[in-house]
């Protein structure tokens, strides 16, 4: 998928932070939190159980934003796990009350803080793009290993012949791995080389004759489609 990773390189303040309590800590209802997430009109789909499990990863530190009437009206997760550090990855909420959060983090951390946005969330990406210090990147994530060699290759085997490709061939033999057109063949040694090959975008293939490349590309990239949180 796409995604946009906003770096926020300085310190900055919004108005926003004046009205709001801002507070540090898991100790918070799953069900505030998921009632605030409800809100947005695009969205993983998700249990309030969910959500209790989820703010349970190790390493991760919430923040919470309330307003003077004591309503949780945005909350930001930084970090999960080893792999996040730094990286506000999970929030919710309006515009103004994120970017009040976003500053508070920023503010405490004493350095440079990334947050990681889908590309409907224009508003917030507009705003924080006209924050100085603010650099926007564009780009894709996708984490794909295969875990069950013979029962993907075997699916993968009837989608090319679903798809009039009788010749295809997939198989491990050894410790290498063979991929092609009958009589025109590739040996991959690293299964990460091929999993390029079947996600990835295709072009042409090194040592494919065209015709192959031609036959291969009825079929590759696979088509996928995810669920569950932001990572695999």
């Amino acid at each position: 998928g796409t995604e946009f990773s906003c770096v926020i390189e300085n310190e900055f303040t919004v108005s926003a932070i004046s009205d709001l309590k801002i507070i540090k800590g898991a100790n918070i209802s799953a069900e505030a939190i998921y009632r605030l997430y409800s809100q947005h009109t695009v969205g993983s789909v998700r249990t309030a159980e969910d959500i209790r499990k989820f703010m349970s990863i190790p390493q991760s530190t919430i923040y919470t934003a309330w307003d003077k009437s004591g309503q949780l009206v945005a909350y930001a997760v930084e970090g999960k796990g080893a792999d996040l550090a730094n990286y506000i990855h999970e929030w919710g909420g309006g515009v103004s009350k994120i970017l009040a959060l976003l500053s508070h983090i920023r503010s405490e951390k004493k350095q440079s803080i990334t947050i990681i946005l889908p590309r409907h969330s224009a508003n917030l990406r507009k705003n924080l793009a006209e924050i100085p210090g603010v650099v926007v990147n564009e780009g894709f994530l996708g984490m794909i290993k295969i875990v069950d060699e013979s029962a993907f290759f075997a699916k993968t085997k009837k989608a090319a012949r679903q798809n009039g490709l009788q010749e295809f061939i997939l198989e491990r033999q050894g410790s290498e791995i063979i991929f092609g057109i009958s009589g025109d063949l590739l040996v991959i040694k690293d299964q990460k080389d091929l999993v390029t090959l079947l996600f990835g975008s295709l072009g042409e293939i090194p040592h494919v004759n065209k015709n192959s490349n031609d036959k291969l590309k009825k079929l590759f990239p696979l088509p996928l489609w995810f669920w569950g949180w932001d990572s695999v």
